[in-house]
């Protein structure tokens, strides 16, 4: 699992945005807690900080259950000024 945060995503957006028709478009990103399936403790909340491992007793957690997908939930289009084109 590669962790490069909301900030990653947020940072490059206007970059890849520049000179196609989302530029100067908003992000707005909502992170959703990792939670991990422990041997001993079931689901857990994971902190990435601390790698795949669980809170509760540090052992790893392999199971990923939440927390590993990217998904595009809304998209606004504004109408084009008539005026500008």
């Amino acid at each position: 699992m590669v962790e490069c945060g909301a900030g990653g995503i947020d940072g490059g957006f206007p970059a890849c945005a520049a000179g196609t028709g989302l530029e100067g478009a908003r992000l707005s990103v909502v992170t959703v807690p990792g939670v991990g399936e422990c041997q001993v403790h079931g689901r857990v909340t994971l902190d990435v900080t601390r790698g795949l491992r669980c809170p509760e007793c540090g052992a790893p957690t392999p199971t990923l259950v939440q927390g590993d997908a990217l998904e595009l939930d809304e998209l606004e289009l504004a109408e084009p000024d008539l005026e500008d084109v």
